[in-house]
């Protein structure tokens, strides 16, 4: 974006408007139209990338598309899982998670709430581990 200092060489030494001074010699900001083009572009490119189509009956535009861009950009949330990419986990989620795996994983029940054992050991691979230590005990 330019500055008035960029299209006039009457602004101050930063590149912003002056009101002058007439007695001291030093002139007002010129406001010439390449500026007030300048700043119209930029206006409507946020219109535009907000999907707004210019209305000059509408004199909200501007903020209703910073408005929608911002609403756009938040993350939506969710309190179910799911395989989505575009959704985020919710605290409730999140929580529901966690006390779900702390009651699976409750190291007090040593094992105790492992459904089905034999299968845990398959998955684990300790299969023959276990057929081994059954079979090195003595059974009288």
């Amino acid at each position: 974006m330019q500055k008035i200092g960029d299209i006039t060489n009457t602004a101050d030494s930063r590149g912003e408007y002056t009101n002058g001074n007439v007695a001291a010699g030093i002139p007002p900001t010129i406001l010439e139209s390449a500026w007030f083009n300048t700043v119209q572009r930029e206006i409507i490119n946020v219109l535009l990338k907000a999907g707004i189509k210019l209305d000059k009956s509408n004199d909200a535009q501007l903020s209703e598309a910073i408005g929608k861009m911002l609403s756009d950009s938040q993350a939506k949330l969710t309190d179910s899982f799911g395989q989505s990419s575009s959704l985020a986990a919710s605290q409730k989620l999140a929580t529901n998670a966690n006390d779900n795996a702390s009651r699976r994983l409750d190291k007090a029940q040593n094992g105790a709430d492992i459904p089905d054992k034999a299968a845990f050991v398959r998955n684990i691979g300790l299969e023959k581990t276990v057929e081994q230590a059954q079979n090195a005990v003595p059974t009288s």
